[in-house]
């Protein structure tokens, strides 16, 4: 369908690629605006299209996206898109008429930006000429040039990252109820399943409405405190067992906000689990100990491991080798990790005997372990999945691999946020780990905590809190 011209003032978006890496189906997220793609962002989506990573997939769903429209008429002149807006891809750009830009590179961006310059000296109806980018130096170059600039923010929950749900909340109670605490095991872990408290009994202290299904809650009662995992279906406090005491032998929890994670990592009741938090605080390594045991179990069959393939510096380039081999070097965390369980289990076995468990484990297929690249169109039943690193995925990439769970599959899904090592697509509050998290608050089938004490080292605490 070709472009009519209405007469009336319209919001015009530029949207540099970054966006359409971000969220391949943006284009459909402005309402009634005319969207405009650069001619050039187009040129990068084919360049990225086959990198071997979320951002290769996340630029082929783009291109498809756009190419759907083609199908309706000319892109050169518009097309009525889904939300009533009109998409067109504009092939102009050029830096000689603005002097400003005289000095800077032929760049894709610079000429992107030219182009939003184009468009708003053009814009003789009112017209409200706006680029949006997630590259922050673009969006600083765009203000500078007097354009009206903009993060995309359609999928962005949060202002700051100390807005995300942290999963936990402290609820004191008068030290007139520590009898009937004593009773369930107040001051011990409680070593007998089905203790509980009901919600009843505490709503002279705590408000049911404010309470979020599956927050981890402290119960504290002067000196002595419970570890809960509120139950919203049943309206009670579920006691869980306090962490291990520094003589108990044997791996598990070494804090209060570990054994809380550890209980919803290992819940039968609660199918998908996100863990958030500095480095050393416990995330992989937990994730991992609760697999081993539900596999070991019998309730899931495998266990998978995926990981982005995001490097924290610059990439290496081609790596050779078959699949197992290419994502060895992303896999490190996994093997740090899983060194410990391994020894643990078998305390007078090597590290080379734990490599060949792993490797002809995933080669027999009691565990998988890969890159997220490979697992669309996947559909994974009765496995226990982890997602490492999630920091780095964007929201269109978390939800692939939340759809790729099949029945009986438990998800774990763990990273960083402070720590996005893709940061020209994404930030500590518009990646597919914080989203996930505030999308699935409230939910029943759905747990999460924010670990903040390091285990790992006292220096990995000190790094953590000061760099």
């Amino acid at each position: 369908m070709a472009r009519r011209s209405t007469g009336l003032h319209k919001e015009v978006v530029v949207l540099d690629t970054s966006v359409l890496i971000h969220d391949p189906h943006c284009i459909e997220k402005f309402g009634l605006a005319d969207v405009v793609i650069p001619i050039f962002a187009i040129e990068e989506l084919d360049k990225k299209k086959s990198q071997p990573n979320g951002v290769g997939a996340s630029a082929r769903e783009a291109t498809r996206r756009i190419s759907r429209y083609s199908d309706g008429g000319s892109l050169k002149e518009g097309i009525q898109l889904d939300s009533g807006g009109w998409l067109r891809v504009d092939c102009r750009g050029s830096l000689e008429p603005f002097n400003v830009c005289l000095n800077l590179e032929r760049s894709n961006d610079n000429m992107m930006l030219t182009l939003a310059l184009q468009l708003q000296a053009e814009s003789k109806n009112g017209n409200r000429i706006k680029f949006i980018s997630k590259d922050l130096n673009l969006l600083l170059k765009a203000n500078a040039l007097g354009l009206l600039a903009s993060d995309y923010t359609h999928d962005k929950l949060l202002d700051k990252l100390s807005d995300l749900y942290s999963g936990h909340r402290d609820i004191a109670i008068p030290e007139s109820m520590s009898g009937l605490l004593q009773e369930l095991y107040m001051a011990k872990s409680a070593k007998e399943p089905g203790q509980y408290i009901k919600l009843e009994t505490l709503n002279d202290y705590v408000d049911g409405d404010e309470l979020v299904p599956n927050q981890c809650c402290k119960l504290i009662c002067g000196p002595k405190y419970s570890l809960t995992i509120y139950n919203r279906k049943k309206a009670r406090f579920e006691l869980i067992p306090k962490p291990k005491n520094a003589g108990e032998r044997g791996l598990g929890p070494v804090n209060d906000e570990q054994a809380f994670a550890y209980h919803l990592l290992t819940s039968t009741r609660l199918p998908i689990v996100t863990l958030t938090g500095r480095a050393g605080t416990g995330k992989t390594l937990l994730a991992l100990l609760a697999a081993d045991k539900m596999v070991d179990a019998h309730i899931h069959e495998d266990w998978h491991f995926y990981s982005s393939t995001i490097p924290v510096g610059q990439d290496l380039g081609y790596l050779p080798g078959d699949m197992n081999e290419k994502f060895a070097p992303y896999a490190q965390g996994l093997n740090d990790n899983y060194w410990l369980i391994f020894h643990a289990k078998n305390p007078h076995k090597s590290k080379l005997e734990m490599r060949k468990e792993l490797y002809e484990g995933n080669a027999q297929g009691a565990f998988h372990i890969g890159p997220i690249n490979y697992s669309r169109g996947r559909s994974i039943a009765g496995s226990y999945m982890i997602i490492d690193e999630a920091q780095n995925m964007t929201p269109h990439q978390i939800k692939t691999m939340v759809t790729r769970a099949g029945k009986n599959t438990k998800l774990v899904i763990i990273g960083d946020p402070e720590q996005i090592d893709n940061k020209r697509f994404l930030d500590e509050t518009s990646n597919g780990l914080t989203y996930l998290v505030e999308r699935f608050k409230g939910q029943d089938v759905f747990g999460h905590i924010t670990l903040e004490k390091s285990e790992r080292s006292e220096l990995a605490e000190l790094g953590s809190r000061l760099l």
